[in-house]
């Protein structure tokens, strides 16, 4: 089985690495039926189980001193303020990604579908106050009613502009997977 890159934004790097990020939606983009629930497990798709992923993430080449190859990585640079360039997640080689993960499980379902679990396992970290009436997002930093709310905020931030908001309510590929391997660059 092939294997195949996947961008994550810093933020959910970072919920991958710390272990709150266990499953991911992508965008079905022109399914060949207008209901893809309906195509049957024969669906066909870019994600299967057991496939490896490599994730893609926002880096930076540094050029170690012994000659070997070394990164830096946004989501986890220990440099305050670095005033270099830093290479867009897209750029990355397969060379240097640190983290490779396995699809445990992949579903068709509608966006909006997703639960409070799910969202929580998509590593939205939610802090709840004393009274339980509010509770805060840590990634956004905003004050919402739930994980799944959390997750409606952050997906619209990502994808709104580009016509797939969470009032489109698109099918998405939900894509359960763990981590198996982190390479030290």
């Amino acid at each position: 089985m092939t294997e195949r890159p996947i961008i994550f934004s810093g933020p959910m790097v970072r919920a991958i690495l710390e272990g709150r990020k266990t499953q991911t939606r992508r965008i079905i983009r022109a399914p060949k039926w207008s209901d893809p629930s309906r195509a049957g497990v024969d669906f066909p798709g870019p994600f299967h189980v057991g496939q490896i992923l490599w994730v893609k993430e926002t880096f930076l080449p540094w050029d170690a001193s012994s000659g070997v190859e070394k990164y830096i990585y946004r989501a986890t640079a220990d440099i305050p303020a670095y005033d270099g360039s830093w290479k867009p997640s897209i750029y990355m080689p397969r060379k240097a990604s640190r983290i490779t993960l396995q699809i445990t499980d992949v579903r068709i379902e509608h966006l909006t579908d997703i639960t409070d679990e799910d969202s929580v396992a998509e590593g939205m970290n939610v802090i709840v106050n004393t009274s339980n009436a509010v509770l805060k997002a840590g990634i956004l930093g905003t004050c919402i009613k739930g994980q799944r709310d959390m997750f409606r905020k952050y997906w619209d931030e990502l994808n709104k502009k580009r016509g797939f908001g969470w009032d489109k309510n698109p099918w998405v590929w939900r894509i359960a997977f763990k981590w198996t391997q982190r390479e030290i660059m």
